[in-house]
């Protein structure tokens, strides 16, 4: 899991695909977003990651997969393999998750492309 605090976070991240996705989501944030007082991207390179109790991230602590993390989906991206998951942690907060769709179970990325637009 990489919190990306700073767009300079990108660089800790070694899979191409999940870099490249993560600079642009970066670069389509409104000039006005205060990054990351409004929100963060979040990238998780394993599906385990989503199983701890709560999830340990520094900004804001989100339930686990089976405790009902996708409750609070906003709205799923899709894009080369690469998902984006908004989750909506209050009304001033947000985070997106970034990964890849293959390291999901397949009912878990039936479920999420559900939110997909």
């Amino acid at each position: 899991m990489i919190e990306l605090l700073s767009k300079s976070d990108v660089r800790l991240i070694a899979n191409p695909a999940l870099k490249e996705y993560a600079l642009f989501s970066f670069e389509r944030l409104p000039s006005d977003y205060i990054y990351p007082d409004y929100g963060y991207f979040i990238v998780i390179e394993n599906f385990e990651e989503l199983l701890h109790n709560p999830l340990p991230f520094s900004k804001c602590k989100l339930p686990s997969i089976n405790d009902g993390l996708f409750d609070y989906v906003e709205l799923v991206e899709q894009k080369e393999g690469i998902l984006e998951i908004v989750i909506l942690v209050d009304n001033d907060f947000g985070v997106s998750l970034i990964l890849e769709s293959k390291i999901l179970p397949k009912e878990i990325l039936d479920k999420l492309l559900e939110y997909q637009i």
